[in-house]
């Protein structure tokens, strides 16, 4: 009977009908209790419906801590190529702000928080190869 219940990445690996059910588990566990539970997750869809607050961490710190429903609304998760060439003298990302980056090959895949219309316009602004 904890005070605070540590989950991490509990669900991971289960197919969508079992990742409901196991969380649908531990709701029904905690709710009578006034029990904290806290968990990781890579995927912040999976926690809709299941969390109130999500918080981001970056470099070991706290980037992101807001109510769910704030955060989606202004979180984007976008990626982006450039040709080699323009990033090797550019960096057309320091006006985001960025929460994590990752380059994968030739994309990078950004997680920005920001207006969507702001984010893009200002991406377009360096042409790039592709923007999704």
């Amino acid at each position: 009977m904890p005070d605070v219940l540590l989950l991490d990445e509990t669900i991971d690996g289960f197919d969508p009908i079992v990742r409901r059910q196991a969380f649908q588990y531990i709701i029904e566990d905690v709710a009578g209790r006034e029990m904290t539970v806290l968990v990781t997750s890579h995927n912040m869809r999976e926690l809709d419906g299941i969390c109130d607050m999500i918080g981001i961490i970056k470099g070991g710190h706290m980037a992101v801590e807001r109510d769910l429903n704030d955060l989606r609304a202004n979180v984007r998760k976008i990626q982006v190529a450039f040709t080699p060439d323009f990033l090797a003298s550019n960096f057309p990302y320091d006006a985001l702000e960025v929460l994590h980056m990752e380059e994968l090959g030739s994309t990078d895949l950004l997680v920005v928080r920001g207006k969507e219309e702001e984010v893009s316009a200002h991406i377009q602004g360096f042409k790039p190869l592709k923007q999704r």
